[in-house]
């Protein structure tokens, strides 16, 4: 039984250092081109939100009533709050 938890003790600490070594490796490279990084995060969120808005204007009765797009996007927010607030319990 001594054996066992010797290997299953050293099995863990391999997994271990495995995964940190894993983790460590993106951090590394976002610490060394941090600028890069912000670029690249910035210009995939402005190219999404950018396809959101033009998949949303070629839906004729969004872009005929732009005032229902804010009620349904405030009702969307509102809801994922909520949904947070539960789920955060």
């Amino acid at each position: 039984m001594e054996k066992f938890t010797e290997n299953l003790s050293k099995l863990e600490e391999s997994l271990q250092n495995t995964f940190n070594k894993t983790v460590n490796r993106p951090r590394k490279v976002l610490e060394r081109f941090p600028t890069l990084f912000l670029l690249l995060v910035t210009a995939g969120v402005v190219l999404v939100l950018f396809g959101f808005e033009r998949l949303f204007d070629s839906i004729a009765y969004f872009h005929d009533n732009p005032i229902l797009m804010i009620i349904l996007g405030l009702g969307i927010l509102v809801f994922t709050g909520r949904l947070y607030k539960k789920l955060d319990k």
